[in-house]
């Protein structure tokens, strides 16, 4: 019996290597094997029958980078799926160029295989216009066995090659996945006809610092796409303001789910709207009559108007001694908050370019101050967005300014970019614990645009435009939007309370005119202006305050000069204009506060640009 079992314990492997043997010469009889490296990365291919080592015409392919193989043959093809529609295609050839390996597929597909520096490679995946209603293209790999996977449930397109020593990252374009299996698959999104792949060996531990490889992943959208979804937002706003949700009588908004409300915040963008009525196609009265039926809501509530308010509808000698007292607590709140360091200071978009035209040289100071020790690993996400809306809003500031900010210059990418999230396939920016406020995130978002235009980065501008566009995504029939949005270990759910339309107009209308506060050159320190027509330039020599204002031509506004030493004569409208308390009755006229130190006009005049002109004698 022993001799039997020693026979069979030879015998048996023997008739099974002679299977093996005999099934691989079935199979591969007449091709060949070929192995070849490019840069960091392996490969072996089969040459297709009848052809030698010296085709490029082959049958499978295997690409190897450390550890992670990527598979094409007659068992793993190429599959390609459009809802009801699915093509598979096989491998043709594959050619070396430069550090880059090229496999081709029949229908004109292509991947490319190309190093990326010392520690990565990408994978370009290229489709024919002919193949462009496939919405995914699928891809078999098979990471080495040693490896251990983790995928990010938050950012389901990352996902982390782990063995004892080295972490490797394989970044997938958006709306893409990772199908475990037998072997494993790769379900990647066609968002347009090049798609690039990123697999990496990270260099810190942890998949964040490989945030930025996203960036390159994402839809590219169109300046011209971008501008379009911005535009109907506020046409669908504008509608709401001037009809749907106008209780005229009362002079209130309705915000659905809260009581209405009187708002000025909607009076101004209302008006600011219509201001800028020969871009949006509204017809040429367009802002006269809104402002005619605004001011006549406004009536109702005098007491809730400021300077923004003011610069379209008048009501100066009720609103301007009221808000320069409200004007004077708040850069005392300034002065105290710079003195104990608040950093909730910085929540204010007009921070800057208030405290300078306006403030003390003792305020300036200590916000200067407080600026050049703020530092940014210790912000939060929030504070960190509102240090960078600052930032890139640097070039409407003072140029005295400017210096005060550019430390700040990697904030977005070092302490902003970390924090990017997909909710449901949309961009935002992760603010909180478990959370998003959806109106930093949209405030991020431009931000980014004007960061990718200051230094000609598509990428930072397509970041920009695709956070903008996940935030108008969540807009409801009533063009409202959730506040926030809450992140569960499995899903997502956006909150109960919603901003308004107004409350993201200003952001959004940024860099067109709308009421605003500008310094003046005088003999005085913190003379400013308030209007939204352009103080284009102002100086003060040989006993003249020379002020040049821009203005649309016939369409009434109203400015306001503070901190304007009493005068001998002032020239308005290309004539001497009297001093008149009872201005604002008439088409257009001036006042001089001499306790206030302020001149009040209203302005309608023909010609687009005029010089006003202040005479002194005796100077103080």
């Amino acid at each position: 019996m022993k001799g039997i079992k020693r026979y069979r314990s030879v015998v048996v492997p023997l008739v099974y290597l002679a299977l093996f043997v005999g099934f691989l010469f079935l199979q591969y009889s007449g091709r060949l094997s070929v192995q070849g490296s490019v840069s960091s990365m392996q490969y072996s291919a089969l040459i297709a029958q009848g052809y030698d080592e010296t085709s490029p015409l082959i049958t499978r392919i295997h690409v190897t980078y450390s550890g992670v193989r990527f598979l094409f043959s007659e068992q793993n093809k190429l599959t390609l799926y459009t809802p009801d529609e699915t093509l598979a295609v096989s491998v043709q050839s594959y050619e070396v160029e430069d550090q880059s390996l090229i496999v081709r597929f029949e229908q004109s597909i292509s991947i490319r295989f190309a190093e990326q520096g010392t520690n990565g490679i990408s994978i370009s995946i290229e489709t024919p216009d002919s193949l462009a209603q496939y919405e995914t293209i699928q891809i078999s790999l098979s990471p080495n066995a040693d490896y251990a996977k983790k995928i990010d449930k938050e950012n389901p397109e990352i996902i982390e090659f782990l063995d004892q020593e080295t972490t490797y990252i394989l970044v997938l374009p958006p709306f893409s996945q990772y199908v475990e299996q037998s072997t494993d698959l790769l379900q990647i999104a066609l968002t347009n006809r090049q798609t690039t792949l990123k697999l990496s060996e990270s260099v810190e531990s942890g998949i964040r610092v490989e945030q930025v490889d996203i960036l390159e992943q994402l839809p590219v959208i169109s300046a011209e796409s971008h501008t379009n979804q911005i535009e109907q937002y506020i046409d669908e706003a504008y509608l709401g303001w001037t009809d749907t949700r106008l209780n005229g009588a009362s002079g209130t908004w309705d915000r659905f789910t809260e009581p209405p409300i009187f708002s000025e915040e909607i009076i101004v963008s209302l008006l600011r709207e219509a201001w800028l009525s020969d871009d949006l196609d509204f017809s040429d009265d367009e802002y006269s009559e809104q402002a005619i039926r605004m001011r006549s809501i406004a009536q109702l509530h005098l007491s809730e108007l400021s300077f923004n308010a003011m610069a379209y509808l008048g009501f100066m000698q009720d609103i301007v001694p009221r808000q320069l007292i409200i004007q004077n607590n708040r850069l005392e709140s300034l002065l105290n908050a710079t003195l104990s360091q608040d950093i909730r200071i910085l929540e204010q978009p007009d921070l800057i370019p208030f405290t300078y035209f306006t403030g003390t040289d003792e305020l300036i100071t200590r916000l200067e101050n407080f600026l050049l020790f703020v530092e940014p690993s210790t912000l939060a996400v929030e504070y960190a967005i509102y240090l960078f809306e600052h930032y890139t809003l640097k070039e409407t500031y003072p140029r005295e300014t400017q210096s005060w900010l550019l430390g700040f210059e990697s904030i977005g990418e070092e302490q902003i970019i970390p924090n990017l999230i997909r909710v449901d396939g949309e961009l935002f920016i992760k603010t909180g614990i478990n959370q998003v406020n959806t109106l930093l995130s949209l405030r991020a978002g431009l931000s980014f645009i004007r960061y990718g235009e200051e230094r000609t980065d598509e990428n930072m501008i397509n970041l920009g435009r695709n956070l903008v566009q996940a935030v108008l995504n969540l807009k409801s029939e009533q063009n409202t939007i959730p506040n926030f949005i809450y992140l569960g270990s499995d899903n997502a759910e956006t909150s109960q309370d919603h901003f308004n339309p107004e409350s993201a107009y200003s952001f959004l209308r940024v860099e067109s005119p709308g009421p605003h506060l500008t310094g003046l050159t005088t003999s005085e320190q913190r003379s400013w202006a308030w209007g939204v027509g352009e103080i284009a330039n102002s100086d003060f020599s040989d006993d003249e305050l020379q002020i040049l204002i821009n203005s649309p031509p016939n369409r009434t506004s109203y400015f306001l000069f503070h901190n304007i030493a009493p005068f001998d004569s002032m020239t308005l409208f290309g004539l001497q204009w009297r001093n008149d308390p009872t201005f604002e009755i008439y088409a257009r006229g001036r006042h001089y506060d001499e306790e206030l130190r302020s001149v009040m006009i209203k302005h309608n005049d023909s010609i687009p640009q005029r010089t006003i002109t202040f005479t002194y004698t005796n100077i103080e």
